[in-house]
């Protein structure tokens, strides 16, 4: 009982130090917002950041579908994300899958030959290390379950994309 009671303090403390930051990036999505989330999380215990993982990560989600931000606020996002991933686990398959999907769509762009959109070598690099992150932070039973014959399309297209970046780009962090 007493065990409970110190958790759910944890969390509450954690919340209320977390939803202005989150309401903060939700709502204006800038350089110093997005770094005093990234700040919080670092400073948060992976324990209770787990427990508020997905609230953590919305308002990132949320302005990635943005397409008025600019590549640099797209980075710090991206960034964001890896943050928050890197402190905790991915649990359920559909959550790794959401993570991964998302996270490649933001330089996937069908009308171009090699479908990788045409910006920034940052925002390609954000991207690879956010996913290589992602799948970093999965745990082994999940991973498990994403080699299922089933689930080969949906890890196609991250293949793909690391592939015509290994072909085309120029930097080698990116190869």
């Amino acid at each position: 009982m007493i065990v409970l009671v110190k958790m759910t303090t944890y969390l509450s403390d954690a919340f209320r130090q977390l939803k202005p930051v989150c309401d903060d990036v939700a709502h204006q999505p800038s350089i110093k917002n997005i770094q005093n989330l990234k700040d919080l999380v670092q400073r948060l215990p992976s324990s209770t950041l787990q427990h508020l993982q997905e609230y953590t990560l919305f308002p990132m989600q949320l302005q990635l579908n943005n397409a008025k931000l600019g590549s640099e606020i797209k980075v710090e996002l991206i960034n964001g994300i890896r943050y928050v991933v890197e402190k905790t686990e991915i649990l359920h398959l559909e959550q790794l899958f959401k993570l991964y999907v998302f996270v490649f769509l933001q330089i996937f762009d069908p009308s171009q030959p090699s479908m990788v959109a045409s910006v920034s070598e940052e925002l390609k690099l954000s991207v690879v290390q956010c996913a290589t992150q992602v799948l970093r932070s999965t745990t082994a039973n999940v991973l498990d379950q994403m080699y299922q014959k089933e689930n080969v399309p949906k890890l196609g297209q991250g293949i793909y994309i690391c592939m015509q970046l290994l072909q085309t780009e120029r930097l080698k962090a990116l190869r």
